[in-house]
């Protein structure tokens, strides 16, 4: 029979009437915090694991190399000389067609397996150019390919 004495409350005690407390139910705020934390970290990894896919590798070297032929179209036309732009395994320059044996910049391919069609370009001093079709290529397989029509800047075209 139960009775009000100390110690006596039936919510402390075990299913079998032992004086044992019966364990809280649940979860701390700190055990809460650690589970989440280690959802944060592994979801994390598994982000920067992630690779670029072929055709976005692609899109980046499109957008780099686009506003790089504006910026030589526009160095041309500035200088009033004209500028053959090339392409080989390794990246592009831009150099005098005067002066070929030293290019005003070199740059590397973002990613090594980058390849394009033409290889090499000249860039008129006039505002107006020629039409002009570069293929960007890769080795897993991607292609881009950019397009002016000679006025206008170069766009992307998938």
């Amino acid at each position: 029979m139960p009775t009000s004495a100390a110690g006596n409350d039936p919510r402390l005690t075990t299913h079998r009437g032992s004086p044992q407390p019966l364990l809280a139910k649940g979860f701390t705020l700190i055990e809460l915090l650690v589970v989440l934390v280690l959802v944060a970290l592994g979801a994390s990894l598994v982000v920067l694991s992630m690779r670029d896919g072929p055709q976005q590798q692609l899109q980046q070297e499109a957008d780099r190399l686009t506003s790089y032929l504006e910026s030589a179209k526009a160095q041309a036309r500035t200088s009033v000389t004209p500028l053959l732009w090339r392409s080989d395994d390794q990246g592009f320059s831009v150099s005098p067609v005067a002066d070929l044996a030293h290019p005003l910049s070199r740059q590397a391919w973002l990613f090594p397996s980058t390849r394009s069609e033409p290889r090499e370009w000249l860039i008129s001093p006039e505002p107006v150019q020629a039409p002009m079709q570069l293929q960007l290529l890769q080795t897993t397989g991607g292609q881009l390919l950019l397009q002016s029509d000679g006025v206008g800047a170069f766009k992307v075209q998938p």
